[in-house]
């Protein structure tokens, strides 16, 4: 009980911090916008390990809202599909708010905070009683929502005016609920690479 009192603290004490990092940020007027106008756009794609066994992929997208100097605020559309051998086959999609910093050199962190959706299926073939028989049936997996989090390490390479992968390391944890009547916490972490569209043009 008062470890998850403690645990519960340390949560909100994080969202706090991330929250008053993100508000100082758009309360400045150093704003970065893409040259055509539009947000600029950083995608990302890699090998995800779900509970450090199982594998899978993932597809993300970052819609840049704020870019300033060395910072960023962003709207990440997270998608992924995993697979847990002989038990089930996984897919998720959320999206939330993330934070990213940029250090003087190559070296940048980020962070987001989610809430999504989640869907599985048994791996495998189903079956069930009908009319006292036992029959195979259509599995149509059981859906839940998902609150997430993650935190990434990365690189920028590769740089020129607009263009720029930057490989990642992503540690990631996230809820699943309902499952038998509880949430079933999750963790894993992936290896990728993000792709920059447009990494801003012109200060506003």
């Amino acid at each position: 009980m008062i470890l998850r009192y403690q645990t519960g603290k340390i949560f909100m004490l994080l969202i706090l911090l991330f929250f008053s990092g993100t508000v100082s940020m758009i309360a400045s007027d150093d704003f970065i916008i893409g040259k055509n106008g539009a947000p600029p756009l950083k995608i990302q794609a890699g090998f995800m390990i779900h509970n450090f066994t199982n594998p899978g992929v993932s597809v993300d997208l970052d819609v840049m809202l704020f870019q300033k100097k060395d910072r960023e605020i962003y709207i990440p559309f997270n998608t992924a599909f995993y697979l847990h051998p002989k038990n089930s086959r996984v897919f998720y999609i959320n999206t939330g708010i993330g934070y990213r910093w940029h250090s003087k050199g190559i070296l940048f962190l980020s962070t987001s905070l989610c809430l999504g959706y989640i869907h599985t299926f048994v791996d495998g073939d189903l079956y069930a009683e009908r009319k006292g028989e036992i029959v195979k049936i259509t599995d149509t997996g059981q859906p839940g929502i998902m609150p997430y989090t993650d935190f990434t390490i990365g690189l920028d390479f590769f740089e020129d005016q607009t263009h720029q992968f930057s490989p990642f390391f992503k540690v990631l944890a996230f809820g699943q609920y309902p499952y038998n009547g509880y949430m079933l916490p999750h963790f894993g972490f992936q290896l990728g690479t993000i792709y920059s569209f447009d990494k801003g043009g012109k200060e506003k």
